[in-house]
């Protein structure tokens, strides 16, 4: 089923919590694993075949980055930069200085820029979802080097920023990530958005529990599945009618 066909339907969903029944006005997405696949395996298994010290059983991980402090200094690295604290730049040079002499600070550019991947499709739904009267947010843990290359795929696919979203919440922007509270209690300020009359959907469990603290109606799907879900939530809705 397309996608977008599937998310023109999406307008009711039950609050189980409060047991009413709220439309749905606002779609707030993450974007890694979610409106753009993340190859995060690939990425960890080319930066430490150039020397970047990173664990051997993350290789074979299909957890997003995340953006979330970690004992890895890669993945702490990435922190920083998605909470605006260093720059894409800053991470970068600190890469090369881990890598094998010689290796190039554009090839470590395109290696972690190669990471995401942004399916046409998804754009156009976005694009639809507006035209359809929905207000689309995005929020995202996100550093500098993968927003611009976001923005790059949207202009190459035809389908500019301003076409898929009404607002854009970057963490390093915004300097703080989720799943911080503090991060969802700003969207809705900023926003205006009743919390109840918005869905969230995200990759990472915390951040999904972060939403709904935040009084967000959520959905979790793992990363890089949304449009093998699509089924089975309109399954759910079917089911909550």
């Amino acid at each position: 089923m397309h996608i977008t066909r599937f998310l023109h339907n999406f307008a009711v969903i039950i609050n189980n919590e409060k047991n009413t029944v709220n439309m749905i006005k606002t779609i707030i997405f993450d974007l890694g694993g979610v409106i753009a696949d993340l190859k995060t395996k690939e990425a960890f298994r080319a930066f430490a075949e150039l020397g970047v010290p990173i664990p051997r059983e993350l290789y074979d991980t299909t957890s997003p980055l995340n953006g979330i402090p970690s004992d890895v200094p890669m993945l702490d690295m990435v922190h920083r930069m998605d909470t605006g604290e260093i720059s894409g730049r800053d991470f970068l040079i600190e890469m090369q200085r881990q890598c094998q002499p010689g290796t190039s600070y554009d090839h470590l550019l395109h290696l972690y820029n190669d990471l995401i991947m942004v399916p046409r499709h998804r754009l156009e739904m976005l694009r639809s979802l507006r035209q359809q009267g929905y207000n689309v947010f995005l929020l995202s843990n996100i550093g500098d080097l993968h927003w611009q290359k976001f923005c790059d795929c949207c202009t190459e696919a035809g389908i500019p920023i301003t076409e898929c979203f009404d607002r854009t919440y970057l963490s390093y922007k915004l300097r703080m990530a989720k799943p911080d509270p503090r991060i969802f209690q700003h969207v809705i300020t900023d926003s205006g958005i009743n919390p109840h009359e918005a869905l969230y959907i995200d990759d990472f469990i915390d951040n999904i529990k972060a939403g709904k603290a935040a009084g967000l109606n959520t959905f979790h799907i793992a990363g890089n599945t949304l449009d093998d879900r699509l089924p089975e939530i309109k399954d759910i809705m079917r089911n909550e009618e």
